[in-house]
């Protein structure tokens, strides 16, 4: 009944703003493409528990879709634990997911357009998550871990192949924060380097820094650095490549940062 009143106040509100969930929802937004908006959802029913004497929440199994602009639904992948956030191809065409398989093992899966899910990895030890696809498509970066609380490593997966492109691990990184890439080769990530890998230099070298990678070629390119006990915290990069914005915990400014130059302007 509540829900239904919900649904009666918003069809009221002058407010410009057009709902294409329904309320008994827990969605969230994942990317914006040719065919609409990408979802992550679950419906949730609400129950009444005797035993506790409190009303609870069921949640129904998951579902990823495109929503158009009248809140019309086209499943891409139905399931039980899409684990973290699932990622899609600028085209739309390809999305990558991490599986939770009811807690026994993680998977790597791919869904192309038109096509059945494809499981390219599954790791019955090994940790994913986090899987972010190259703004082609061909690629995906995601987290890969020895453990719950092992240090996280970053590996980049070609999505046809299966195969493994490059990887930042252990040895590399003492902390490996937020990433995201600025085209199909380049890749941005937020690294604290290791005494002795690849990301450490003699100049503030425990600092976290912003690195611009190819990871066809292994050329890296260190862009921006957090200062004065600040963090790195979640990128964006431009549509065009050409920049990238990072918000720094701790100091509340978010830098814009040019790719090509290394400025960086706080705001």
């Amino acid at each position: 009944g509540k829900y239904e009143a919900l649904s009666k106040e918003r069809a009221k509100d002058k407010t410009p703003l057009t709902f294409i969930n329904a309320p008994n929802s827990d969605d969230h937004l994942l990317a914006v493409g040719p065919q609409g908006v990408l979802m992550s959802t679950a419906r949730v029913d609400p129950w009444f528990s005797r035993k506790q004497g409190k009303l609870l929440r069921r949640t129904q199994l998951e579902t990823i879709e495109w929503r158009d602009a009248k809140g019309a639904a086209t499943v891409v992948w139905r399931g039980y634990n899409a684990f973290t956030y699932p990622s899609v191809s600028r085209d739309g065409s390809r999305v990558v997911l991490v599986e939770d398989l009811y807690g026994w093992a993680r998977s790597l899966a791919v869904i192309d357009k038109g096509a059945k899910l494809r499981r390219l990895r599954v790791e019955a030890k090994r940790k994913l998550s986090e899987p972010k696809v190259s703004t082609d498509g061909k690629l995906v970066a995601v987290i890969d871990k020895d453990c719950r609380s092992c240090p996280r490593e970053l590996a980049v997966i070609d999505l046809t192949s299966g195969k493994e492109r490059y990887r930042i691990g252990k040895s590399d990184a003492t902390r490996i924060g937020s990433f995201t890439w600025l085209d199909g080769e380049r890749l941005l990530v937020a690294v604290t380097a290791a005494v002795g890998g690849r990301f450490h230099d003699d100049a503030a070298s425990s600092s976290e820094k912003l690195w611009s990678i190819d990871v066809t070629t292994s050329k890296r390119v260190a862009l921006a650095e957090a200062t004065a006990g600040a963090s790195l915290g979640e990128l964006a990069a431009s549509f065009d490549g050409k920049r990238c914005a990072v918000g720094l915990w701790g100091r509340d400014v978010i830098a814009l940062v040019d790719i090509a130059t290394g400025e960086v302007a706080p705001h």
